[in-house]
């Protein structure tokens, strides 16, 4: 009996192994693709090309399918690929570690090393990283999804043009050149993530910040439509405006001035090197006195009329003029902190204060606004500094309450499962890095990437986390995981607590903490209900 049982073990032992090492190898659109098995036990294929490097002609152009020269032998994806080009200056670990490059357009995929039991394959997350749309990218340790793969999901994680070559749009450019480039890496998800074990029919896309703007601005897009089934947004700044032909063109004409380039000579500006092209982009642009809130994304997707944005984000949401997929969504507790720092390095007094908020608000706005958040009342007890309460503003106006008025607008026909979380847990670790000092201590946007992705650190750089942390990681990547399998965090995986479903009269949301984690009801809502009667762009 023990040698049946042996044997049967060692048949069970090899058949594993026989399809760990067959499934390495996919048939793909671009011919066949080799992948390993990484420490964590995850199949995956790193440094995967879904466009001709944008380069030369291509530059300032639409992204063009890869195409392989070489239909012999296998692509071997264990590549540690460029960046895009960018002058990064994230915290640790979330800049490009290999160099950049414009030939910069890949991603990676991680996949259960074990066939799903469904015969459509797993549910697969499409992720878009996140960096203002000029810094950042998706092959790094940050985005290591093989958590997510013990969890039963296939990920996609990309890398996009960033910056002037990825947004930069004068009267006679085409622009959305990185949006472009998102929404070709979800047509090469189509066409063969079943490849690689996962269901082109239930893809979620999802991102944080520039990466969550991302997935607004495909879910506004009509073209994008029928690429995903769900969507995350995490960190959304929907309040943030994104450019229109007359403002883009603008900071163009700024580019074509500053490297010596007559106004709209796209050759000309083809011929500069990218270091040129970077140069131009961090000192070119001038501020933009009538838009204030613009000058946070100096490049973005472009909204006009007839172009792959038709209308603002913020906008189509408000109307429900968006697809009715599930949708899990939320915002930090001190989101604001990053932005109000990196504009304002020294504190602020009372009336410094008060003229910037009627600065960006106008005197007719800016009355009834400095009564909701005056210079004295703000978390921070004997407060000196008006950068504090600007924080608390802005995580309002930017995050918070232009969530709700969007989540409000999406369902004011057809509620399909929206789910809204608030994450309020302050890391007991440093991730942040001698540039966002002013993070250490503070629920700083992006302090929940490390607990969805449940990666403390990787290679130089480990954060010496709790058990509370340990604990919470855990509770938001089963959530994370519920969701992309179900659209619904609350089916599958144990969590903590429930996530309501959205509601317009109840206002529910779940507070992610550990220890702590809980729902409530009518967060912030004066503020709110003041910024859902102003309006949400100035």
């Amino acid at each position: 009996m023990i040698g049946i049982l042996s044997l049967f073990l060692l048949g069970s032992v090899y058949a594993k192994s026989k399809y760990n090492e067959e499934s390495l190898i996919v048939d793909t659109t671009q011919g066949k693709i080799q992948g390993f098995l990484n420490s964590g036990g995850a199949r995956q294929w790193k440094g995967i090309p879904y466009a001709q490097p944008p380069m030369n002609e291509l530059r300032f152009a639409y992204p063009m399918p890869f195409k392989s020269d070489n239909t012999e032998e296998p692509y071997m994806a264990n590549v540690d690929v460029n960046g895009c080009p960018q002058h990064c200056n994230l915290p640790p670990g979330n800049c490009p570690e290999y160099g950049t490059s414009e030939d910069c357009l890949y991603l990676s995929v991680f996949s259960p090393n074990e066939p799903s039991d469904d015969k459509d394959g797993y549910p697969v997350l499409f992720w878009m990283h996140g960096g203002a749309y000029t810094q950042g990218l998706g092959n790094c340790d940050l985005y290591d999804a093989t958590n997510f793969t013990k969890k039963g999901v296939v990920s996609v994680v990309i890398n996009y043009r960033l910056g002037a070559l990825g947004f930069m749009a004068s009267e006679s450019m085409q622009g959305n050149y990185g949006f472009m480039d998102q929404r070709l890496a979800m047509q090469w998800t189509q066409d063969n993530i079943a490849a690689f074990g996962g269901n082109p029919q239930r893809v979620t896309i999802a991102g944080q910040s520039a990466g969550a703007m991302s997935v607004g601005t495909h879910m506004t897009s009509k073209k994008s439509q029928g690429l995903y089934s769900q969507a995350i947004m995490e960190s959304n700044p929907l309040a943030l405006p994104y450019h229109t032909r007359e403002s883009a063109t603008a900071n163009a004409n700024a580019i074509f001035t500053y490297l010596g380039c007559d106004i709209d000579d796209v050759d000309c500006v083809r011929s500069k090197s990218t270091e040129e092209i970077l140069d131009a982009q961090d000192n070119a642009i001038k501020l933009n006195l009538d838009e204030l809130l613009l000058n946070f994304v100096p490049f973005s997707p472009l909204v006009e009329p007839d172009g792959e944005l038709t209308i603002q984000p913020l906008n189509a949401m408000q109307q429900g003029l968006v697809p009715q997929i599930p949708m899990m969504m939320g915002s930090l507790h001190d989101e604001g902190q990053l932005f109000v720092y990196e504009l304002f390095s020294k504190p602020l007094g009372e009336k410094e204060y008060n003229a910037i908020v009627d600065g960006v608000f106008g005197l007719r706005s800016s009355r009834g606004i400095l009564k909701q958040y005056p210079f004295e009342t703000t978390p921070v007890a004997n407060n000196t500094d008006g950068r504090d309460t600007l924080n608390v503003l802005a995580t309002d106006l930017l995050f918070y309450c232009s969530l709700r008025n969007a989540t409000r607008g999406m369902i004011r026909d057809n509620n399909k499962s929206k789910f809204v979380y608030r994450f309020k847990h302050v890391m007991s670790f440093d991730c942040w890095g001698e540039n966002y000092t002013f993070c250490q201590g503070v629920c700083c946007h992006g302090s929940e990437l490390p607990f969805v992705f449940t990666n403390f650190g990787a290679g130089d750089i480990y954060y010496d986390h709790t058990a509370d942390e340990d604990k919470l990681a855990t509770d938001l990547s089963n959530a994370w995981s519920n969701f992309i399998h179900s659209g619904n965090p609350n089916t599958g995986l144990p969590i903590p607590a429930e996530y309501p479903v959205f509601q317009i009269a109840s206002d529910e949301l779940v507070v992610l903490d550990e220890p702590g984690m809980e729902e409530e009801s009518h967060v912030r809502l004066k503020y709110c209900d003041m910024w859902d009667r102003n309006g949400y762009f100035y």
